[in-house]
């Protein structure tokens, strides 16, 4: 089985119609990160084929492979077997318990070979002659199943060998030989039967026989010597009327061979289109060099970009300095601002004081009059408690409200000074802050501009591009238009050229017609010279044919009568004979009767032979019997069979063994177990001790794995009985990332080796160095809307 095309869509990773292409990829890769896809294309192949995916260990369960998002999954595959050439597909769709994949068929040159998804199974295990499990044993190794073979069961991999190598074809031939036997005996009681049957058989009866069959051996023998004269007159009849309905039909075809309208004006416009499609070209080409010359120019100047940003630049730099220039001014201002704002805010403080220390005078005043009004003369005062001689004379003190309402004045008065130097303060400092930030822009943008022309050198350039971009937008105009117009020359000369080609043919199909009467050859400038020159030679030819056609028809008379007339004569001497010949051919006639009669004879002579040889025929049957009786014991299961599965195994472990040496670069080998039903691993790097497969690190499996799955399919033609399974195409899927480079070396050799023998041999793995080896490589790529995949030729 070699794969041709695959197509999927829904399809685990491939949620999009994909398709991979396998035609002349002898030695391929599948490559791609890890989770990409790369094994799903193996899934297919498989599930395709047998509706079953090797990852899943229910073989029934197929739902997992529809894409998400998804309600069903279709796989097509294309492959050949030997020169016959199929189409198989399948398809998986939701239901609510599950999945349904009845929709499958298999097709063959368009003839349908099965039409459900049994069938589908059913017809490829007959036409490949392998199982499922034999495919990925032998075919198609997938991730986790690589090692298959090597650990399997013995009976398990005798089952395998048998079908390969299809020994069980000895099984059939024992059974074969068997029923022959039985056939022996009972033809030899046949024998018995038919010897009572032969009694009529006699010699009179075989006298009379003879002299009738003789007689008509004597009639047949006249019908033959007169009839080669009646054949030769009925050839010439059928020649002379064929002469004169061929000469007939082409004096009919020359007297219709003229000139079609419109083959003179056809070449007077493809001149004209010729003479426009030239200026066209011309006019192209010039268009093409001014546009050239134009990109060139415009190439040659700095890039407008960089040019407008300069510019861009120096606006914004002199845009700065204006504002700087403004900003110290008004920075000036706000200073001066802010020395008065403080001024007046220390003369409103300290009127504040003093305000403040009139009011607590009042209040003492206040204090000590109200003191005073309780004084006696005489009596002890109320404060110190000494006695009071005489009364002070005091003033009226100052008025208590006026002064608090002074000290209110005063306060506020303050609290507005401070709050117009603070503002003025800010206001101050945001100037101070805006003329940093301005110094530090400035700073940045003489750091952009630094090795960039000045301003007027920018402002010229930048003109200079904008020109130069405006007559390369021009000259490209130019350029398609002149291409449009050659484009619409080049289409009005095609179809010129088409109609040209049509009228060709047509002259073409007038001459082939006349091709027997060896018309005139295609000599002239042009179509229309061809033309007029075969109108003008059937014109005169047409008359001489419509001669030879009566001459013709003559003759085809003249040879009818001389027919009539001698076969008038057989028809008498048949009638003689006994024959009716009315309606019939007369020799058929002759030779029907000849053969009855001959027959008989022959029947009553064999039946006479036949009861003479009866005897003997029963002696050799019952011989044949005892002979196919005992090849039916030796060709036994436990006997001829399981000596060559014997052999088949001695030499497939032979064929690994030098591939596995090759490999483990003279490392191991392997041999049979005493049982001749497992396999052995000798370590020669260790005193030469066998070892169990099972043993085996990862590495060291996976490279005793690849030599016996090369070896079995590098070797299965051989060891086969008939030819076997069709191993046409091997598939690796595993391992080679865990490899040394040497190793890898080593391996990718050996595959190359087996891709150059005429089967397709396919790897999967995102090992780069491997990949690189192959001379096809199909990339895998996984996105967020599904995987797609590509086809690279080295």
């Amino acid at each position: 089985m070699r794969p041709l095309r695959l197509e999927l869509e829904g399809f685990g990773a491939f949620k999009e119609p994909s398709s991979i292409d396998f035609e002349g990829a002898d030695l391929f890769a599948l490559t791609g990160a890890t989770g990409s896809g790369k094994s799903t294309v193996i899934d297919a192949v498989c599930f395709v084929l047998y509706g079953c995916i090797p990852r899943y260990d229910d073989r029934r369960l197929v739902a997992p492979a529809i894409s998400q998002g998804r309600t069903e999954a279709r796989v097509r595959l294309d492959f050949s077997v030997g020169d016959e050439r199929y189409t198989a597909v399948r398809v998986v769709r939701r239901t609510k318990t599950g999945a349904t994949t009845k929709e499958a068929r298999l097709e063959r040159d368009g003839d349908l070979l099965a039409g459900n998804e049994k069938e589908l199974t059913a017809a490829v295990e007959q036409l490949l002659g392998l199982s499922f499990d034999h495919f990925t044993t032998c075919v198609v190794l997938p991730q986790g199943e690589f090692a298959r073979f090597l650990h399997d069961k013995p009976e398990r991999r005798q089952d395998l060998l048998v079908k390969l190598l299809d020994l069980a074809v000895y099984g059939q031939m024992g059974e074969r030989a068997r029923a022959r036997g039985r056939l022996a005996k009972e033809a030899a009681l046949v024998i018995e039967g038919r010897l009572g049957a032969l009694s009529g058989a006699t010699a009179e009866a075989r006298e009379l026989a003879a002299a009738r069959a003789q007689e008509l051996r004597q009639l047949r023998d006249a019908v033959d010597a007169a009839l080669p004269g009646i054949d030769a007159l009925a050839a010439r009849v059928e020649r002379a009327l064929a002469d004169a309905e061929r000469w007939t039909a082409q004096a009919s075809r020359l007297e219709t061979t003229v000139v079609p309208k419109g083959v003179a004006e056809l070449a007077d416009e493809i001149a004209e289109a010729d003479e426009v499609l030239a200026a066209a070209q011309h006019a192209e080409s010039a268009a093409e060099a001014a546009a050239t010359a134009a990109e060139a120019a415009l190439a040659a100047l700095p890039a407008r970009s960089v040019l407008e940003r300069a510019e861009a630049h120096f606006v914004r730099r002199a845009g700065l300095e204006a504002e700087r220039e403004k900003g110290s001014v008004v920075g000036a201002e706000r200073a001066a601002d802010e020395e008065r704002a403080l001024v007046e805010l220390r003369g409103a403080e300290e009127m504040r004081a003093e305000v403040a220390h009139r009011l607590e005078s009042a209040r003492a005043e206040h204090r000590a009059h109200a003191v005073l009004a309780d004084l006696v003369e005489g009596e002890a005062c109320p404060v110190c408690r000494q006695l009071v001689s005489k009364l002070p004379a005091v003033d009226l003190p100052h008025d208590l409200d006026e002064a608090t309402r002074a000290l209110k004045a005063a306060e506020a008065a303050a609290e507005q000074a401070r709050k117009v130097h603070a503002d003025a303060q800010r206001e101050h400092a945001r100037v101070e802050d805006k003329l940093a930030s301005i110094a530090a822009q400035l700073v940045e943008l003489d750091g952009q501009l630094a090795g960039a022309p000045d301003g007027e050198e920018t402002a010229r350039l930048l003109t200079a591009v904008v020109d130069a971009e405006t007559a390369f937008k021009t000259a490209g105009e130019a350029d398609r238009a002149a291409r449009k117009a050659r484009v619409a020359a080049d289409q009005r000369r095609g179809g010129l050229a088409r109609d040209e080609d049509e009228q060709r043919r047509a002259y073409e199909a007038g001459r082939d017609a006349l091709a027997a009467l060896n018309p005139p050859p295609r000599s002239g400038p042009s179509l229309h010279d061809d033309w007029r020159a075969l109108a003008a030679w059937a014109k005169a030819e047409a008359p001489k044919q419509r001669s030879a056609a009566t001459d013709a028809t003559a003759d085809a008379e003249q040879a009818t009568a001389q027919r009539a007339a001698m076969t008038a004569v057989l028809d008498e001497r048949c009638a003689d004979a006994g024959l009716t010949t009315a309606g019939r051919n007369t020799r058929d006639t002759v030779l029907e009767a000849l053969a009855g009669a001959e027959g008989d004879l022959r029947t009553i002579e064999a039946a006479l032979v036949e009861a003479e040889g009866l005897h003997a025929d029963r002696d050799r049957l019952n011989a044949e019997q005892q002979l196919h009786a005992a090849m039916g014991n030796h060709l036994s299961a436990n006997g001829f069979e399981k000596w060559l599965l014997d052999e088949a195994l001695t030499l497939l472990v032979d064929g690994a063994t030098e591939m596995l040496l090759e490999l483990s670069s003279g490392q191991y080998s392997l041999v049979l177990d005493e049982k001749r039903s497992g396999f052995l691993v000798v370590d020669h790097a260790n005193a030469e001790e066998p070892r169990l497969a099972r043993s085996l690190s990862g590495g060291e499996t996976f490279l005793t794995s690849l030599a016996l799955a090369l070896a079995l399919a590098d070797q299965l033609l051989v060891l086969a009985a008939r030819g076997g399974a069709r191993l046409e195409s091997i598939f690796l899927d595993e391992g080679f990332g865990a490899l040394d480079p040497s190793t890898l070396d080593t391996v990718a050799s050996a595959i190359e080796a087996l891709g150059s023998s005429g089967r397709m041999v396919g790897i999967i793995s995102h090992v780069a160095e491997l990949a690189d080896r192959v001379p096809v490589r199909f990339e895998v790529t996984r996105t967020p809307s599904g995987a797609s995949i590509e086809r690279v030729d080295r």
